[in-house]
């Protein structure tokens, strides 16, 4: 107990020490998991989590109807406190329309927030397999509390997770969340994609639970981490999957967040936000 403490204040000089404005997108795991320090009756590993605790990141996106109804078709990941990031078949339904509001926290509290604008990838392709990766700017920020926190990004071109946490579907109140364990595929995807740098932006995985027909809902795949006694979630890939593909013996094509960490940090800044980093 007594180096629990310790650890707690280790945390409590290093997160003072932090500017109030947030300037990185490498800061996540130390100015937001605060939220998610273990208490002494349980251990990191076996904490009870409700659904919107366990994924704190995790935000549905919908779209308004002509009668004021929303439709919570899609989900994406809180990365910055006023962007979102999920796939770019979810900036438009079938009519062509894009999404206009955003809601994420605690059933029956959430916080809704509209969508300012709709940035996809420039080189993404109505359709295509390649770059298929959007954010949407809000026209506000979300405030950060227990249940709404941006996720940590995985930024490093090698995965080596023997295995990772595939999350799927739209609405955080109901039983249509799911979290299923996947692995990444022997020999990748065949070299389907490539974003431009030598670098492949596609991972696929496979496990027989696994429904890909929720890929088009903007489901992610993460690895929790340990870190300063603290675990938190890192975003390794947003789901890609073609609406046809949902066998569940085909393997589910993600496009990796880590060939697109740059251009993620520039569009950003570009709406005056300091999200520099290494």
């Amino acid at each position: 107990m007594a180096a629990l403490e310790d650890e707690r204040q280790k945390n409590d000089i290093e997160l003072a020490m932090m500017p109030n404005v947030r300037e990185s997108l490498d800061d996540c795991h130390m100015r937001y998991y605060k939220y998610d320090i273990p208490s002494v009756e349980y251990s990191v590993y076996d904490r009870p989590r409700l659904k919107f605790r366990e994924f704190p990141h995790l935000a549905t996106i919908g779209w308004t109807g002509l009668d004021g109804t929303v439709q919570w078709n899609c989900m994406g990941t809180l990365v910055w406190e006023n962007f979102i990031l999920t796939s770019a078949r979810c900036t438009r339904n079938e009519n062509q329309v894009a999404p206009d509001v955003t809601r994420m926290g605690n059933p029956g509290a959430e916080q809704q927030i509209k969508i300012a604008e709709v940035i996809r990838h420039p080189e993404y392709r109505e359709g295509g397999r390649q770059h298929n990766i959007a954010l949407l700017r809000l026209e506000s920020k979300f405030e950060v509390d227990a249940t709404v926190v941006p996720a940590c990004l995985w930024g490093k071109e090698e995965i080596k997770f023997r295995t990772m946490e595939a999350v799927s579907g739209t609405d955080l109140g109901t039983s249509t969340v799911s979290k299923v364990t996947v692995r990444p595929v022997t020999g990748g995807c065949g070299g389907l994609a490539s974003n431009g740098t030598g670098q492949s932006s596609n991972l696929c995985v496979e496990n027989s639970e696994l429904d890909s027909c929720l890929g088009n809902t903007g489901g992610f795949l993460q690895v929790s981490l340990l870190h300063s006694a603290k675990v938190s979630p890192f975003v390794v890939a947003i789901g890609s999957a073609a609406s046809n593909s949902c066998a569940q013996s085909k393997p589910f094509e993600y496009t990796k967040v880590s060939a697109y960490v740059p251009w993620i940090r520039s569009t950003i800044e570009a709406a005056g936000e300091p999200a520099w980093g290494s």
